[in-house]
């Protein structure tokens, strides 16, 4: 007896009928339906963020490789091949920044994924590279003459999610910016 009174407790218990889980279910899809536009704008624009953070570090890399070697390190910038590079300039192992692009260690390029852009202010192209670049002295310096400021942007709808990475006004690094950072008279901003 007590057995089937244990057993008329469990059946007649709390517990889910099918029709409640498929209802449940239904109201979860309408849910996802519904907040999948925004989840997917979010993961794009956690890419921007991303690349923007490996550009920089990037940097830091190379100007800490600068100290450490006592040779200048050049970072290059091709945004139309979606693409950076960064190369010791050994003046006993190479004979300029031109030739040695080509011959990069695989380890210092970086491409960009495809859904993300480059945009760099073209009157700061370098003439006889016809690149962009960065440049670290010996002292851990930047060269006056590098590229300013890089902006990361989404190559899908490029008037929203962008960050910039450029040079701090006060220190001789490289900074992420969320804002249109603010040009010194001998820049333009990048269109």
């Amino acid at each position: 007896m007590q057995l089937t009174q244990r057993h008329n407790a469990k059946r007649n218990g709390s517990g889910f009928t099918l029709v409640e889980l498929i209802v449940v279910m239904f109201l979860l899809a309408g849910v996802l339906a519904l907040a999948a536009p925004n989840l997917s704008r979010f993961f794009q624009s956690r890419y921007v963020t991303e690349e923007a953070r490996r550009f920089q570090a990037v940097t830091l890399h190379a100007q800490r490789q600068a100290i450490a070697s006592g040779f200048p390190v050049t970072i290059w910038i091709e945004p139309e091949a979606s693409r950076y590079g960064f190369i010791v300039q050994n003046p006993f192992q190479q004979r300029g920044v031109q030739d040695s692009m080509e011959t990069l260690d695989p380890r210092a390029l970086y491409s960009l994924k495809s859904e993300i852009m480059m945009a760099v202010n073209p009157n700061e192209i370098d003439q006889a590279t016809a690149r962009y670049l960065i440049r670290f002295l010996p002292d851990g310096s930047i060269d006056p003459g590098s590229t300013q400021t890089i902006q990361f942007v989404r190559s899908v709808n490029p008037t929203e999610d962008f960050i910039w990475v450029t040079r701090s006004p006060t220190k001789d690094i490289y900074e992420i910016q969320r804002t249109t950072p603010i040009y010194n008279a001998s820049s333009q901003p990048i269109r």
